[in-house]
């Protein structure tokens, strides 16, 4: 069991992110006990997974592999034959020079062979410096094989947030796909860090790997995309280096990060799929 305390998820809408430490793609943090599980079949998010899957590119200069993990959201933005996935803009650009990476594709999770090509990349203003943390999102077209069978809906940028959350993605050291549940995420309070700046802190694990991954979001027996996971932040003067693991969560100097992407138009449009017949 997790040492950590646990908190509901409250009211608020997250439309940005802001990280006062230099640009570390590979950031991430546990907190306290690892209490991630691998996906089963028993699980309420076992469903979600047909919408998941790796993301790899190589940088054009280093050769260097980055990979992520990435959803298949719904925003019915996406050519004919084509589908939407969202990830964190580090896992798919260059931020010293704002361009997409070279031999970008996707492997939707489960899939035996192959993977899907990258045929368009859309990102915020990301450079890699504080001030630009906020624009770490991508929407990335892939070219499928065959069309997508599910496809998140985006929780309404306006609404409040559900009492349950969990954090479903790769990572680094294991294979499959892993839950980060029975944690919270909120926005920061009056005396923690980044107050005011409409962002929520989480306690949800976290290794390379998880860069993009899914906050999903439960109401009744639905779940949906709540936002993604961008990476950890912790107080630079008390650390030279970004740790993989703290002790505790402390909304003044360690806590994990998610960021939204601009989708109101998405949302609203999942938000009248929901309310209709």
């Amino acid at each position: 069991m997790s040492i950590r305390p646990k908190t509901r998820v409250q009211a608020g809408c997250i439309a940005a992110l802001l990280i006062v430490v230099p640009f570390q793609p590979a950031a991430a943090a546990v907190f306290g006990e690892d209490d991630r599980r691998k996906l089963t079949t028993d699980h309420p998010l076992y469903p979600i997974r047909e919408a998941l899957g790796q993301i790899t590119c190589r940088h054009p200069e280093t050769g260097k592999k980055l990979f992520g993990t990435a959803a298949i959201i719904d925003t019915g933005l996406a050519p004919n034959g084509q589908e939407t996935l969202i990830t964190a803009a580090h896992v798919v650009m260059d931020p010293a020079s704002g361009q997409a990476l070279d031999r970008c594709r996707f492997k939707q999770h489960g899939r035996r062979w192959g993977s899907d090509p990258v045929v368009g990349v859309r990102h915020g203003s990301f450079t890699g410096t504080p001030q630009t943390n906020p624009e770490d999102w991508a929407l990335v077209i892939i070219d499928p094989a065959k069309p997508a069978d599910l496809r998140l809906r985006v929780w309404p940028a306006a609404s409040a947030a559900s009492d349950e959350v969990a954090l479903l993605a790769y990572r680094g050291d294991r294979e499959g796909l892993w839950v980060s549940g029975n944690c919270f995420a909120r926005p920061p309070r009056r005396s923690e860090a980044l107050y005011t700046r409409g962002v929520w802190l989480s306690d949800c694990d976290a290794t390379p790997g998880s860069s993009g991954a899914p906050l999903m979001v439960r109401d009744g027996d639905d779940w949906f995309w709540g936002g993604l996971y961008r990476g950890h932040l912790f107080e630079a003067a008390r650390h030279e280096e970004i740790p993989d693991w703290q002790a505790t969560f402390s909304g003044q100097k360690r806590m994990n990060v998610i960021v939204r992407i601009p989708l109101e138009s998405t949302a609203e449009r999942s938000a009248s799929r929901r309310a209709g017949p």
